[in-house]
């Protein structure tokens, strides 16, 4: 204990009891001492001399300090005796008192005690000054923590699209924040610290405290990071303002998916209830990539030995997220041989022809097997119909009877879960069968009908209602073998007249005039032999100058165009 001489001493603009002051230090180290009116008592730090706050005090019972504070001491409950010197006894008209309090620091009230008079005049007085070997943790107004902590999307990672969700390679920033929501408080020693959890990266040289860059070095500055963990120090805080802690952090490959629950520590030395603030980063996308492979075959089905057969895969992203380094590698199957050149992209980023050379483009042929390279492969979102590839192999007639199975691999990478993963398409099969020798002769295969001589134009010659020609319209189901795509079904049938229509025919009288009501097709169905060699000659000649049609040869079940 510290006892004041017998003159008024300011102390940091406080100023001392007017006729004698005591300052006393409790278990902390911290200095306490009163005002002269005995208003309220007053903290400061014994290092620095700052006086940190000024605590209110009032009465209990009503019974006021007189004479100002001459003396304060601890007692072991760590309530504060007070003496006071309120001058001579007013009930015997002489001599000297002093009156006694307790200062509970629970309810910051005073209580009287009792006085002491010493009678007489003089230099005999009570006992003002007070002294103690007890140094409690004495802290009156105990202070209550508020505290909370957000997390803010600062910056994308390379690839990463989604500008409202966390995903792998994003950079986060965290911000906690907290205050002591009591007046005329202390908080002794705040400090805000958090660990970095698993899945997060800090990025170095982001702390700030209080707005206020500092090193990451354990060093004279208010924070540091060491260990894994962010640590803000802010001292003793008499304030109720939010003090912060901000840091930023970058989301490690494999998070994709799951939840980081990130949990600060706020708490000081004279804190009951240290408070742990905490924020859920839910990173995407939810779900991986998921990649789907359907491959055909064409033709389907039976084949001859030496027939070449097409396969197309597509291949589908439909997943959340892009599957990465995506690899298409196809086996050329048991019974055939690879058709040098036949690889190519059909659709998506890149398409076009491949070399079979481990070159420059997507793809190669490593002599057992197609191998397209087709990068980071978009969600169905992005890329809806996929990427599509083709190649050709050529059967073989070593294996004849047997059937040539073939089966895609897909192979990616999941940036989620930073794992390799991979995916098959379905199995396509055909089966090699003898070519046999076909008699087109004793099974010819024409068309019906094929210089549309049925049925008769009969139509009168020459007609003034058809100056320029003599047609009739006939509906499909009355011409043979034919059939068209017109809307109302009619089929024009025109009459070659010496003299008056100047149109060649190839074979006949008659022939069909095409697109004649609308644009339309003629058509009709053949059956056919697999394996047979058909020979077909068509004519056709424009109306007016330059013409153009188009044949087309149709399986009726594919609808394949050949």
């Amino acid at each position: 204990m510290v006892t004041g001489e017998k003159e008024a001493i300011p102390i940091n603009g406080y100023p001392s009891n007017d006729a004698g002051g005591d300052l006393i230090i409790d278990g902390n180290g911290y200095i306490w001492f009163s005002n002269n009116t005995a208003g309220s008592i007053i903290q400061m730090d014994s290092k620095s001399g700052e006086v940190l706050r000024q605590v209110p005090i009032t009465s209990a019972d009503g019974r006021a300090l007189q004479g100002g504070v001459r003396g304060l001491s601890f007692l072991p409950n760590s309530q504060i005796l007070l003496s006071s010197g309120p001058g001579p006894n007013p009930d015997t008209g002489g001599g000297q008192r002093a009156d006694y309090y307790l200062l509970n620091p629970e309810t910051l009230q005073t209580t009287f005690l009792g006085s002491s008079t010493i009678a007489g005049e003089g230099r005999f007085h009570p006992s003002y000054d007070l002294a103690s070997r007890i140094y409690p943790l004495f802290d009156p107004l105990p202070p209550e923590l508020e505290a909370e902590k957000s997390v803010e999307l600062v910056w994308k990672g390379e690839g990463n699209t989604d500008d409202g969700h966390a995903e792998v390679g994003d950079t986060l920033r965290y911000t906690i924040q907290a205050r002591n929501i009591v007046a005329d408080s202390l908080v002794q020693s705040l400090v805000i610290s958090d660990t970095i959890q698993e899945g997060l990266g800090y990025v170095p040289g982001t702390l700030k405290v209080d707005g206020q860059a500092v090193t990451d070095d354990e060093d004279d500055d208010k924070g540091h990071y060491v260990d894994g963990q962010v640590v803000g120090q802010f001292g003793d805080v008499t304030d109720t303002d939010w003090h912060t802690l901000e840091f930023d952090v970058i989301v490690s490959p494999g998070q994709a998916g799951k939840d980081i629950e990130n949990i600060a520590l706020v708490n000081g030395n004279n804190v009951n209830e240290p408070k742990e603030p905490s924020e859920v980063v839910e990173v995407y996308p939810r779900d991986g990539p998921v990649v789907e492979a359907e491959k055909t075959v064409s033709p389907e089905g039976e084949v001859f030995d030496g027939d070449i057969l097409t396969y197309n895969v597509t291949i589908k992203n439909v997943g959340e997220h892009i599957a990465a380094e995506t690899v298409f590698e196809d086996v050329i199957p048991e019974g055939t041989e690879y058709v040098p050149e036949s690889m190519r992209i059909v659709t998506g980023p890149n398409a076009g022809v491949l070399t079979d050379e481990d070159a420059d483009d997507a793809g190669h042929f490593d002599g057992e097997k197609v191998i397209i390279n087709l990068g980071n492969l978009p969600m169905t979102t992005d890329l809806p119909d996929g990427v599509t590839v083709q190649f050709k192999v050529k059967t073989l007639s070593s294996h004849l009877g047997e059937t040539v199975v073939n089966q895609a691999d897909i192979k990616y990478r999941n940036l989620q879960t930073d794992e390799d993963q991979s995916t098959q398409s379905n199995e396509v099969s055909n089966d090699i069968v003898e070519r046999t020798e076909i008699d087109a002769c004793a099974r010819p295969v024409a068309l019906i009908n094929g210089s549309f001589e049925e049925p008769i134009n009969d139509r009168p010659f020459p007609d003034p209602t058809a100056p320029y020609g003599v047609y009739s319209l006939f509906h499909e189901d009355d011409v043979p073998g034919w059939k068209t795509t017109a809307s109302d079904k009619l089929i024009q049938i025109e009459r070659y007249e010496n003299g008056f229509v100047d149109i060649s025919r190839a074979h006949g009288n008659q022939f069909a005039e095409l697109n004649a009501q609308e644009v339309s097709i003629l058509y009709q169905d053949v059956e056919t032999t697999p394996g047979q060699v058909i020979y077909w000659r068509l004519a056709h000649r424009g109306d007016s100058g330059i013409d153009t049609m188009h044949v087309k040869l149709v399986h009726l079940l594919s609808l394949l165009k050949i």
